[in-house]
């Protein structure tokens, strides 16, 4: 038997879907245009070797605001994250 599942069906988790943005370092490449290469890179680096979400270390180092993440990933991408 096959199930067709419509968009209408599919719920998202707002609340899962943040926990996952801010545990990969995809997003790294969203900060570029603001703190250049080389300090991504470097921040990237320090949150795999420490095993530190990328987001959280960038946050606790208080290089940038939350509010501001969510700002430019929303430009980034193209979609509204709050």
């Amino acid at each position: 038997m096959i199930q067709i599942i419509t968009w209408q069906t599919i719920v998202s988790n707002i609340e899962r879907c943040r926990e996952l943005l801010i545990n990969t370092t995809a997003i790294a490449a969203s900060l570029i245009p603001k703190f250049g290469f080389e300090e991504v890179q470097k921040l990237v680096k320090r949150s795999f070797d420490e095993n530190i979400p990328f987001v959280r270390l960038i946050l606790a180092k208080r290089i940038i605001e939350e509010e501001e993440i969510y700002k430019i990933l929303s430009e980034e991408l193209g979609i509204k994250i709050e």
